[in-house]
């Protein structure tokens, strides 16, 4: 009978483990093809792998594994004070329901809205918008849907959702790289020589490399045509408040902080 238990509890963890994986890579195809939005590019003029795919997990998840934290104790609070003010005021379930749905639907029309009014410059508030009237249509239809499928249903919305503030916040850290100072310096083949121009590396992929030049020029290049990096970073080390404010207690050498430091790095 354990030997039976066992067998199951391992099925259902390999089962579990192979549907994490994929929604791992599913979100990670939706963030690449938000990064590259923003970037005026798309996943047909950029040769991916299904490898790039995996690794772009390591950028969106420790972020995403954050704001799901923050955004359920959010939850947890308002859902426990709105608890306490309906019974207050006599509001019956379904009341509170309609509230609920009242203010989703014009949270989400006022994140679309922007995203109308102001253009892409909001696009992150478009796609959470959408993601939001996604998560109101689940709630209103979810009665009419077979319990045993209810469960599985609002797992399908809450992914949309997902998929949509992923989508946003990749669009928002790709342009937001762009509007950074060029000052690196980046080698690469040039025939039988090199050529050095000031650029950045935006994003690596197994086939491909997307750079940019200091006229915002992007361009796509073999990751082999790319010979060294040599990155000048300001290290902005936290001096202290003490430091930073009063002047007191500042680190001795003033080459730890502040100063300008040359890396060269191969990239190959």
């Amino acid at each position: 009978m354990q030997a039976e238990n066992l067998s199951k509890i391992v099925e259902a963890s390999s089962k579990s483990l192979a549907l994490l994986a994929t929604v791992c890579v599913g979100f990670s195809v939706i963030y690449d093809f938000g990064y590259l939005y923003g970037l005026g590019l798309s996943l047909r003029e950029v040769p991916t792998s299904f490898s790039d795919h995996l690794r772009s997990a390591i950028i969106w998840l420790p972020s995403s594994a954050i704001f799901v934290v923050f955004e359920f104790f959010i939850a947890f609070y308002f859902s426990k004070r709105d608890a306490i003010t309906a019974q207050k005021n006599n509001i019956t379930p379904s009341q509170k329901d309609a509230i609920d749905n009242i203010a989703t639907g014009f949270g989400a029309s006022v994140n679309v809205l922007l995203w109308v009014l102001m253009g892409d410059r909001f696009i992150w508030a478009g796609a959470l918008g959408m993601g939001m009237f996604v998560m109101l249509f689940a709630f209103m239809v979810k009665t009419n849907i077979p319990t045993a499928y209810q469960s599985a249903f609002m797992y399908a919305a809450l992914a949309i959702l997902g998929a949509c503030v992923l989508f946003g916040m990749a669009e928002t850290n790709a342009t937001s790289l762009l509007d950074e100072k060029v000052e690196d310096e980046l080698v690469l083949k040039n025939k039988d020589a090199t050529q050095t121009i000031k650029g950045r590396v935006l994003r690596r992929f197994e086939r491909s490399l997307i750079i940019v030049n200091e006229q915002r020029i992007i361009s796509i290049i073999n990751p082999d045509d790319l010979v060294r990096v040599n990155f000048h970073r300001e290290r902005n080390g936290n001096t202290g408040l003490l430091c930073k404010y009063l002047g007191k207690a500042c680190p001795q050498d003033s080459n730890k902080t502040g100063d300008k430091a040359e890396v060269l790095k191969p990239q190959k």
